[in-house]
């Protein structure tokens, strides 16, 4: 399959190289695009408007949620889908911050077929107003996760409103 044919294009955000190359090999059947600082990524994201951003918290230098808090408030990026991958002890910190809201958290380590599922369906046409609690249900399923834990992913809320 020709890279150029692959829709639509996804944007992995790491500072780690291994885990750039163990994403970007999970979708392989996408158009990949990698950064290794948030400077970097948001020269890509306005450059290649990507579909989906999937940003490690864990940035040298802009964290993955002040490239959140960009594309948030940049008019023509807001409707990008934003995911954030941070250590499960650091989700609650990241999805109470007010400045930005990704519409996915998830709890590192993680499962490749779980994040490629996650990003398909955050990439898919349907808008149901039920599509968070589907995610959330089914990451909480293959999460397994004990009451004392946060959960692997929270959406903080609807993507329709990121576009009003």
């Amino acid at each position: 399959m020709n890279k150029e044919d692959c829709l639509p294009p996804i944007l992995m955000v790491s500072g780690d190289e291994i885990m750039l190359e163990v994403i970007s090999h999970a979708f392989r059947a996408h158009a990949v695009a990698t950064a290794c600082s948030g400077e970097e990524a948001m020269l890509k994201v306005a450059a290649s408007r990507p579909a989906v951003v999937i940003l490690d918290a864990n940035l040298p230098g802009m964290s993955g949620q002040d490239v959140c808090a960009s594309i948030r408030s940049d008019p023509e990026l807001r409707t990008i889908s934003v995911v954030i991958l941070a250590d499960r002890e650091k989700l609650p910190e990241l999805v109470a911050a007010p400045a930005a809201k990704a519409d996915c958290y998830l709890a590192k380590p993680l499962a490749a077929p779980d994040l490629v599922w996650v990003v398909e369906f955050l990439m898919s046409k349907e808008n149901a107003p039920e599509r968070p609690s589907r995610l959330k249900a089914f990451l909480d399923a293959v999460g397994g996760r004990s009451p004392d834990m946060p959960p692997p992913v929270l959406i903080p809320y609807p993507r329709s409103h990121r576009r009003q």
